[in-house]
């Protein structure tokens, strides 16, 4: 089975960035203890597609990285071949793209796959972002769903971006930007659960935390150019601080960096070659 890792979503008003990096772990269970173990780390995945062709809609996966030995990206190529091409590109939104993609990959190609997997915690996930063009839902602002297949079972897909403002979303092994971004660990809510049952009580706590402690990277006023050097950013610190607390390698170079805007559409902007560098060009 393979993973793949970190998948970031920075929003800043009407420009949106997709931040990945290129490492999938291949990894499967011990045969004598019955523990995940990882076996090999590869540096060339691509987790990042522009999902509709011609369309401002673009995705991020993180989570299982294969359907057997078929890897997530030519599912999503197959998707774009043989489903996309049938949007109006003038009479679409952003949850048609979600739905089709959806019922593509779930319905039609993993939910066998989930049912025969020997980990319970298998998990497949995409952010989906992008503008819709269908006249009653036209807006200045993007969308962001997030569609997850956690333990066999397709979570409903939800719409989870501020109209407006700013904004950083992250999945996969996103704890340590997490816990800059934020002021504390997510495990810190599961330790407190243990300690007190309060849900009120933790809520203030966290809040406070919060409050006190937030980092807010993102600011209004930056300009699209700073919110890409931001990305590379978390990209990076996320990278170095795996690297260093975890016994494998799992987020690793090169990045993979695209940008949306509902004027230009999906533009990428970093992401990996199969050749050198100057034989792609």
């Amino acid at each position: 089975m393979v993973r793949i890792t970190i998948a970031f979503i920075l929003k800043i008003n009407d420009d949106i960035i997709l931040a990945t990096e290129s490492a999938s772990s291949l990894i499967n269970n011990d045969p004598k203890t019955g523990q995940m173990l990882v076996y090999n780390v590869y540096d060339n995945a691509d987790k990042m597609f522009n999902l509709c062709k011609k369309l401002p809609v673009g995705a991020v996966a993180w989570g299982l990285g294969s359907k057997g030995d078929i890897p997530v990206e030519r599912l999503v190529r197959d998707f774009k071949s043989e489903i996309s091409e049938k949007f109006d590109n003038g009479d679409y939104s952003v949850e048609d793209c979600v739905s089709a993609f959806k019922k593509f990959i779930f319905g039609d190609t993993y939910e066998e796959v989930f049912k025969k997997l020997s980990d319970p915690n298998a998990f497949l996930g995409f952010f989906i972002t992008g503008y819709s063009i269908k006249s009653s839902l036209k807006s200045m602002y993007p969308e962001k769903w997030k569609l997850e297949i956690v333990s066999g079972t397709c979570v409903r897909p939800v719409n989870c971006c501020p109209k407006s403002g700013t904004g950083i979303s992250g999945s996969g092994q996103p704890n340590p930007i997490i816990r800059i971004y934020s002021g504390f660990d997510p495990v810190l809510l599961e330790l407190l659960k243990e300690i007190n049952s309060d849900g009120e009580k933790i809520k203030a706590i966290t809040e406070k935390i919060q409050e006190k402690f937030n980092m807010n990277f993102g600011k209004p006023s930056m300009s699209v150019k700073d919110l890409v050097s931001l990305s590379e950013f978390l990209v990076d610190l996320t990278e170095k601080i795996l690297n260093y607390t975890t016994v494998v390698k799992t987020v690793g170079k090169p990045k993979e960096i695209a940008g949306i805007n509902r004027r230009y559409g999906f533009r990428l902007v970093e992401r990996s070659h199969y050749f050198l560098r100057e034989m792609s060009a």
